[in-house]
């Protein structure tokens, strides 16, 4: 089978198998016949020799894969040990009952079990009393057969069986003592797991934000590593290189950045970092977080308008229009954009802004259903004065000259596939004088 020595492994089952005393109290069912069991690790295949096992980074599956015929109720289960202490059950596969050749296998997560202090799986096969009202086991044979082997002076006395059949006690097998090709005089094994680092788990979820001065950003990340010595933080700006600005240590999961300027885009990544012996070991760098130490306008789903002017900077303030959920709103700011007061206006959309005649002027358009109308809304005083035209529209962009506001007024006939633009002059009289001054419309059929 595949260059293995199937006869001899059946073979070896039996003497192995004689060592392990079962329980007298009742009767069992015979221990399995057995064609294979063997260790596979997923994605490398069969192993015999002690694996290295990786703390973090992708899970490391360990199978037991066997092919048996079961006489009854038999269970077949991969065990654990610890530096002390019993064995630990793990996991197992339970076997029909019926003589019925019977391959499968049986998986665990190394990776896991190396984190919980284990070193060493083997396997071990276990039949069911054979009074039907009695739902016990008793272990038939065990990979792991030091304790057996050391407890029969006619076993460890004998030199077959201590130097060719059991290898003096010694479960444990190398590269040279491949227990299928020679199974008489390596078979059974166990498997020693051992934990190596050289893989961190990298943090997730990076976040960056700045507020009020804006002389600072603040960086948060899930920490998702057990074993890092500490982070390592890298920042860049627009179109600068990475470098890392500085270190953190284990278990932290935040830090504030105050070397950063405001009015400006930077990117950040973070990795963990971790001493191994006279070497330093990295993570893969969470993904970049990107954060603008510019002042927002507003917190909320807002926009600006689509065309024309949003802001203006008149007597050492920035005045700003934007619409947030129809509504059209007005702020400015006296500390260069720093922080900003709002004011809401009116329901609409599309605004623009001028300044003429010492006061703010506001543009914008009549929520539908009914109409797009033109309105105007004057700042005078903590007062806004709202006006209504009879002119409709949907985009607009204004300009001063002197003391009169030049209007560009756009209207989108879809229905039509029409497209009207209105240059209208507007005198800042109270109310306002709104007088067209030419007219141009495009039709497309």
């Amino acid at each position: 089978m595949n260059g293995r020595d199937v006869w001899s492994l059946a073979r070896k089952t039996g003497y192995f198998g004689g060592m392990f005393d079962v329980d007298a109290t009742y009767e069992y069912f015979e221990q399995p016949g057995t064609f294979d069991m063997h260790f596979d690790r997923v994605g490398t295949g069969y192993v015999y020799t002690p694996q290295d096992i990786e703390r973090e980074g992708p899970a490391a599956y360990i199978k037991l894969s066997g092919d048996v015929i079961p006489f009854g109720n038999t269970q077949i289960w991969i065990m654990g040990n610890k530096e002390s202490g019993p064995p630990y059950e793990l996991a197992y596969a339970p076997l029909p009952n019926g003589y019925t050749r019977y391959p499968f296998y049986i998986q665990v997560n190394a990776q896991d079990l190396v984190n919980q202090d284990y070193n060493e799986l083997f396997f071990e096969a276990r039949t069911k009393a054979t009074n039907p009202n009695v739902n016990q086991y008793s272990t038939m044979y065990a990979s792991d057969y030091r304790e057996q082997y050391n407890s029969t002076p006619a076993i460890y006395g004998n030199p077959f069986y201590r130097d060719t059949l059991f290898k003096g006690g010694d479960p444990v097998r190398t590269i040279s003592e491949n227990p299928l090709e020679n199974p008489k005089r390596y078979w059974p094994y166990t498997l020693p797991i051992n934990p190596v680092l050289n893989i961190l788990n990298p943090p997730t979820n990076l976040s960056a934000t700045s507020s009020y001065p804006y002389t600072s950003v603040n960086l948060t990340w899930n920490d998702n590593s057990n074993y890092e010595s500490g982070y390592e933080i890298w920042r860049k700006g627009v179109d600068h290189n990475w470098q890392k600005i500085d270190e953190v240590p284990q278990n932290t999961t935040s830090y504030i950045d105050n070397s950063v300027s405001i009015f400006q885009d930077y990117f950040y990544k973070v990795r963990a970092f971790a001493h191994v012996g006279n070497q330093t070991i990295y993570s893969d760098f969470s993904d970049s977080a990107w954060v603008t130490t510019c002042p927002l306008i507003s917190f909320g789903n807002i926009s600006l308008p689509p065309s024309g002017k949003a802001i203006i900077y008149k007597n050492n303030r920035y005045h700003c229009v934007y619409t947030e959920d129809n509504k059209v709103y007005y702020t400015f700011s006296q500390d260069n954009g720093i922080t900003w007061t709002h004011e809401l206006i009116d329901t609409g959309r599309n605004p623009c802004i001028e300044y003429v005649d010492g006061k703010i002027w506001v543009f914008y358009i009549k929520n539908p259903p009914i109409y797009y109308n033109l309105k105007c809304a004057i700042k005078d005083g903590n007062i806004w004065q709202k006006y209504t035209t009879n002119y409709l529209g949907t985009n607009i962009s204004a300009t001063s000259y002197s003391d009169t506001v030049f209007l560009f007024f756009e209207i989108r006939d879809t229905l039509h596939v029409q497209y009207r633009i209105i240059f209208l002059k507007i005198v800042p009289t109270i109310p306002p004088s709104f007088t067209p001054i030419d007219t141009f419309t495009f039709s497309f059929y």
